[in-house]
């Protein structure tokens, strides 16, 4: 059978899809191309940033917990707006500074100095955020044909990251990550980023997010080393793109030209293989590595990336290390002891995994228990998403690979007026995928929407012994 691509540590995949008044209408959540540079600015002087491959274990477990997961927690607060009137209303104070709290943590964690919240660049970015939720659809360049058109709307929207169907914090991860067919430059994640940025505008309604990320005049730093996703040295291993694509990115001042670049990548000391390369372009290069499975544990990623030139001339390949975190693990002794001989002992006949029924079971009651820890209505079994979401885990299983199923079916045949799908794979228990759902913004959206009340699950086991899983909300 053929098999799609793998992705690191497990796999994960979100999709939401809304109706109204009138016909159906389906809306996956995506985010459009980053916005374009602008052509000229002046330069000016800034501070440079720290190294993050100085951060030790502990330290950077710490930050994962104590600021990025309560992040995830913080609602999205759209107060006084309204589509139907074209009223963009404001972002609330909470869900801004959350925001603000996610762009630094990530670029606190790649070693960039933190940047402010700026009031003027988010009422505008408020108003790009209004129209493309009126228009349930995404541009840098919207013309007065759209609707809740506005001049600084217009504006915002041609320097701001933009999200549909993802919004407030959890839009930030959407960003990093950059999944999406037309994202294969990681854009996004550029401009969060970048060395020179300094401050940020966001705006959010319940169902886009304009995040103001071109900073005009651009400032110059003096950053020596390369950007890089996941980031040199710890890097928590939750983090790690559900996009597939890790990155590299030269600084500013880098003559070096990275088009013919090649990637090669080195797992826990084994030979170093090819990586695929997505996109090599003058300043960055984008790849995705080898499966990493679903093992728990720590674990060692080392990648160089060669072929880059300056003029007509090889430069030095540029290698770096990524030491990924497992929060659920105890870190292990870099210094290995003497492995005694040990005394043969009879083979114990091995533990059975969970059944579907057994897994199915789990994730239901484990999503429940992350709803009402924060105080929302438990989801109920209803057997018509129940059946599509046994439907979704068996062909994913069949077929060995990760997709969505249409979900415009779902909303017709079960009578709902909203519905969304989480679905994964390579996780080995219910209490293992929802843990995976919650570390990544999109899932842990749907999870914790307080519209849906209904829900099913589903889970098979391909030939080989991979678990996939669905879920299907659902709301009448």
């Amino acid at each position: 059978m053929n098999r799609g691509p793998r992705r690191p540590l497990a796999a994960l995949a979100v999709v939401a899809v809304l109706i109204g008044a009138g016909p159906v209408a389906t809306t996956t959540a995506q985010a459009g191309p980053g916005p374009a540079a602008p052509a000229d600015g002046v330069v000016q002087s800034a501070s440079p940033q720290r190294s993050a491959v100085a951060s030790t274990r502990a330290e950077v477990l710490g930050d994962y917990e104590d600021v990025w997961l309560p992040l995830q927690d913080v609602p999205t607060e759209w107060q006084g707006g309204d589509v139907a009137s074209c009223r963009e209303g404001r972002t609330g104070e909470q869900t801004q500074e959350g925001i603000i709290g996610a762009v630094n943590y990530v670029r606190d964690l790649a070693g960039l100095p933190s940047v402010v919240l700026d009031a003027a660049w988010s009422a505008k970015a408020q108003k790009a955020a209004l129209m493309m939720h009126a228009a349930s659809r995404l541009s840098h360049s919207p013309d007065k044909s759209w609707p809740c058109w506005s001049e600084e709307g217009a504006e915002a929207a041609s320097r701001s990251n933009l999200y549909l169907g993802v919004t407030g914090v959890p839009s930030i991860g959407g960003y990093i990550n950059d999944p999406g067919s037309n994202n294969g430059w990681v854009g996004h994640r550029w401009w969060i980023l970048h060395p020179t940025l300094t401050r940020v505008g966001a705006g959010s309604t319940s169902r886009a997010n304009a995040l103001w990320v071109v900073d005009d005049p651009w400032r110059e730093v003096d950053r020596v080393e390369p950007v890089t996703w996941p980031v040199a040295g710890w890097f928590p291993r939750p983090l790690l793109p559900d996009s597939g694509r890790w990155s590299l990115f030269l600084a500013s001042d880098d003559q070096r030209n990275l088009e013919s670049a090649r990637v090669t990548v080195s797992i826990d000391g084994q030979p170093p293989v090819a990586a695929d390369v997505e996109t090599a372009a003058w300043d960055r290069v984008v790849f995705s590595v080898p499966d990493l499975g679903s093992e728990p544990g720590d674990r060692t990623v080392s990648v160089t990336v060669s072929g880059a030139r300056l003029g007509d001339t090889s430069t030095d390949d540029l290698s770096y290390e990524v030491r990924l975190l497992d929060p659920d693990s105890e870190p292990t002794d870099p210094t290995p002891t003497p492995t005694p001989t040990p005394t043969p002992t009879p083979t114990p006949t091995p533990t059975p995994g969970p059944s579907a029924a057994a897994y199915e079971k789990s994730v239901h009651k484990k999503t429940n228990v992350q709803r009402t820890k924060r105080d929302l209505v438990g989801l109920r079994k209803q057997k018509c998403v129940q059946r599509f979401a046994d439907r979704q885990a068996r062909r994913m299983a069949n077929q060995e690979r990760m997709f969505h199923q249409d979900l415009g079916p779902v909303l017709e045949k079960c009578d709902l007026s909203r519905v969304a799908e989480n679905v994964a794979y390579g996780y080995s228990s219910g209490k293992a995928v929802v843990k995976g759902w919650m570390g990544s913004p999109g899932h842990r959206a749907n999870i914790l929407d307080g519209r849906f009340r209904l829900l099913g699950v589903g889970a098979s086991k391909s030939d080989d012994g991979t678990w996939y899983a669905a879920q299907v909300f659902g709301r009448k």
